[in-house]
């Protein structure tokens, strides 16, 4: 009986996974991942990948699916959880307050802010009940902030108008907000692209040696712009892209964002920069 979702790689993606699995690079489950769909490229049955793996077949099963449904790099990943199956120590809110401090002057005797020195504080500014040093380590990461390897500063200088303060600080409190599934707050962000083509064709590699040859001139193919929409509370993401970048094609993304990725949202809260066809006017 033929399987529902079969799996059939590349030479390039049958090489790639096999760097992983061999290199040692790559986490375990990449790796199992990895091994999963070379054993099913090969045709092996899902029992009989399951028991060569030590796994469970629903795993198997749930691996070939996603790599027939969303691709090879979708299937070597952990599927994004779209309500986090722990409420977090550090909401929207408090993980302000940690970026907040960790731009502050560093406390007396010290010349730098450290891990511990930043979850102590937390609890006696009574922000938390407890805090361990490596909760604030992921929220400091994801803002690009070391404040115990150089000196940081505000991101508000005083010479800003109110008008600037007063947006960022609308902007900041949408960012505190708890997660809501039926409120999602979605960022929003485009770029335009150059894709380009060859002006002549790639010499592939020989057996003799020769490595791959390609031409560093090349030719503009048309041009492309890319929507962004992420939610970040959900760890979801989506990209759109189109031919152009104007009014039209923005009110067609936020159709799409309604009516396709969230049609059951009592709400969506959009953050975007001030573009020209950013605006109800487009729509």
């Amino acid at each position: 009986m033929a399987k529902l979702y079969p799996v059939k790689l590349t030479d390039a993606e049958r090489t790639k996974l096999r760097e992983m699995t061999t290199k040692g690079r790559a986490g375990a489950q990449s790796q199992r991942r990895a091994r999963t769909l070379l054993l099913a490229d090969e045709g092996r049955s899902d029992q009989g990948i399951a028991e060569a793996l030590q796994v469970a077949r629903t795993t198997v099963e749930r691996t070939r699916r996603r790599c027939f449904e969303e691709g090879v790099e979708a299937a070597l990943s952990r599927r994004p959880q779209r309500r986090p199956s722990k409420r977090p120590k550090l909401d929207g809110e408090k993980e302000a307050h940690l970026v907040a401090l960790a731009c502050s002057p560093p406390p007396e005797g010290h010349s730098q802010w450290s891990l511990r020195l930043l979850a102590d504080r937390l609890v006696v500014l009574q922000i938390v009940e407890s805090c361990s040093h490596e909760t604030g380590r992921r929220p400091l990461e994801k803002n690009v902030l070391k404040p115990w390897l150089k000196p940081v500063q505000w991101c508000i200088p005083p010479e800003q108008s109110a008008a600037f303060v007063a947006c960022l600080e609308d902007t900041l409190e949408v960012y505190t907000r708890a997660f809501d599934p039926a409120r999602p707050q979605v960022c929003l962000d485009e770029k335009g692209l150059q894709p380009v083509a060859d002006t002549r064709a790639p010499l592939p590699a020989t057996a003799q040696g020769q490595r791959a040859r390609k031409d560093f001139e090349y030719k503009r193919a048309g041009a492309a712009n890319v929507f962004m929409l992420s939610e970040p509370l959900a760890g979801v993401r989506h990209a759109l892209v189109h031919e152009r970048r104007t009014a039209r094609d923005f009110a067609r993304v936020i159709k799409t964002l309604c009516d396709e990725l969230y049609p059951q949202a009592g709400k969506i809260v959009l953050v975007m920069d001030q573009l020209n066809t950013h605006s109800t006017a487009s729509l």
